[in-house]
């Protein structure tokens, strides 16, 4: 169903395929729905995510359980003011977006990644997610926060430059695990990091 004034969709059944949000100011509530990825059913530009938003402003999604697809299933691409709250999912994707919370979540991992642009995603605030495998942050922006969450590992690369960054209240519990190369996951794994930010010398924080 559709509120027109608080621009709300209400999600009442289950969807098979994908959602492309297509407006700014939206609101998409799934009330514990779930969607169940279909790659002969998805037609979002980025085929491995269930759900996209791209060039986007202003945009809550809310309470779903996203089944099958990848560790993509919910990408954030060149958007500002986005949250994602209450989801069970595979995995989030952000790419030079900002002002984005990711909050209340169950997923499998957490991408940051630069495209054609270039561009970091900046001003971050990742709070109270159990994440249970690895956290990605490859030449992120400024203003990134982990706060309060339950996270398998954390590897932060080529932070070159990035300033305000925050590890606080985290609980590590990746020890025993293993990476795509056979080798231990480090809980907190820092590199190729200068200028501030997530170099504790300059001013990060555990």
């Amino acid at each position: 169903t559709w509120d027109s004034i608080s621009k709300t969709c209400n999600v009442t059944a289950d969807i098979n395929g994908g959602i492309i949000v297509g407006s700014n100011g939206i609101t998409i509530d799934g009330h514990s729905k779930s969607i169940t990825y279909d790659s002969g059913l998805i037609t979002t530009p980025n085929a491995v995510s269930t759900i996209y938003i791209d060039d986007k402003s202003n945009v809550t999604i809310k309470d779903f359980h996203l089944f099958g697809g990848t560790a993509y299933s919910v990408t954030i691409k060149y958007s500002d003011n986005v949250s994602i709250i209450q989801l069970n999912a595979p995995g989030v994707r952000i790419v030079g977006s900002n002002d984005v919370v990711i909050k209340d979540n169950i997923l499998n991992g957490l991408h940051f990644y630069r495209e054609y642009s270039n561009e970091p995603s900046s001003d971050i605030l990742i709070e109270n997610n159990i994440i249970t495998n690895e956290i990605d942050i490859h030449n992120e922006g400024s203003g990134i926060s982990f706060v309060d969450n339950t996270i398998g590992s954390l590897v932060i690369l080529n932070s070159v430059g990035s300033t305000e960054m925050t590890i606080s209240g985290n609980t590590f519990n990746g020890i025993g695990s293993m990476n795509s190369f056979g080798s231990p996951y480090h809980q907190l794994n820092v590199r190729s990091s200068s200028g501030g930010g997530w170099d504790i010398i300059s001013g990060g924080y555990v």
